[in-house]
């Protein structure tokens, strides 16, 4: 295993200095930190996170026969279409599995009771969340309807399909691509 840390740099970590909650409901949480770098500078960033949620849970389903159920969602925020796999923030008493579970039933209108943990990633520097990964095998289709506001197709694409998507700056999500790499290196598909 090949790793790489600064002893320097990590005995001179930027410290914080200022915290100011910016928007707080409850939903959403955005925070700015003030810190000091070691050139006594000063850095700051607005981190992002679901309010008194830290862990968002995503599903990469499988039918019997192997394929992708992957679902094109129409995005408000970018005003496109992007391709993904389910993910939720992790729902108030309820266990990982059972977010993992619910969500595929609402997104995908597929069931399974397969579910395999895969990894789990931070999504980046300026979100708190940490996203678990997990893979739905034997998925089978159920009917079910989305809320209005949702626009979303859902369909089975074959795993070198999927991978040509890929190739072809197809498949923009950061997290499903975490996902499917993931899953392809644990020997999962």
């Amino acid at each position: 295993m090949c790793s790489i840390i600064n002893p320097i740099l990590e005995q001179n970590k930027p410290e914080k200095v200022k915290e100011e909650i910016i928007l707080s409901n409850w939903y959403k949480k955005i925070i700015w930190k003030d810190f000091i770098l070691k050139d006594w500078k000063i850095s700051n960033f607005l981190i992002y996170s679901h309010q008194n949620i830290k862990i968002a849970t995503m599903v990469m389903p499988l039918t019997k026969d192997n394929k992708l159920i992957l679902w094109r969602e129409f995005r408000y925020w970018v005003e496109k279409f992007i391709y993904d796999f389910p993910v939720w923030v992790l729902e108030a008493n309820i266990s990982e599995i059972e977010n993992v579970e619910k969500e595929l039933i609402e997104e995908s209108w597929y069931v399974s009771k397969d579910f395999e943990y895969i990894w789990e990633t931070i999504v980046s520097s300026y979100e708190d969340t940490i996203i678990k990964y997990y893979i739905a095998k034997n998925c089978i289709f159920w009917k079910q309807e989305l809320e209005n506001w949702e626009y979303i197709e859902v369909f089975e694409i074959t795993i070198k399909d999927f991978e040509n998507m890929i190739k072809n700056w197809e498949i923009l999500s950061p997290t499903s691509l975490s996902c499917f790499t993931l899953a392809r290196i644990k020997w999962l598909i």
